[in-house]
């Protein structure tokens, strides 16, 4: 079948290859978005997409872990750890397996392009408007950069 209009173009191409690959072919993340994202081998965790820029995507990445992919997450148990020292921790270990785990981490705020995060497989939970707390905290990551 032959794609009679732009939209259906997109969609084909998307349905044949992995959002990993065409993440930038449309826009599939949404401002104020809360994903639910592959940590690792040991589970999942949530994320928030605060602000998009072209094609770089500003998310806040929370502590909570999950063993299961979850599919509704209650915005007040969502928490950012306080940073963790890790000068005592051996993480230049030779081999990954005998790091210690560091325990549940978080970044108040991170950019990442939309190809990289769409390899972070991300599910969307849900869509709630973006905070001024949230907002805030872009702007004080663009004044530490020397951006106004």
């Amino acid at each position: 079948m032959v794609p009679r209009t732009r939209t259906e173009g997109a969609a084909a191409i998307a349905a044949a290859y992995p959002s990993a690959v065409l993440g930038f072919v449309r826009n599939l993340y949404r401002v104020g978005g809360m994903y639910s994202v592959v940590v690792d081998d040991r589970g999942f965790a949530v994320v928030r997409l605060i602000a998009r820029r072209w094609w770089t995507l500003y998310v806040r990445v929370y502590s909570n872990r999950y063993r299961e992919r979850p599919s509704d997450v209650d915005r007040s148990s969502l928490f950012i750890r306080a940073e963790r020292d890790f000068a005592a921790l051996d993480l230049n270990a030779t081999l990954p397996e005998e790091r210690p785990d560091p325990g549940p981490w978080a970044i108040e705020l991170v950019p990442v392009s939309s190809s990289s995060f769409a390899q972070w497989r991300p599910q969307l939970i849900t869509v709630v408007k973006v905070d001024d707390e949230e907002i805030e905290a872009r702007r004080r990551w663009r004044s530490s950069l020397g951006r106004p």
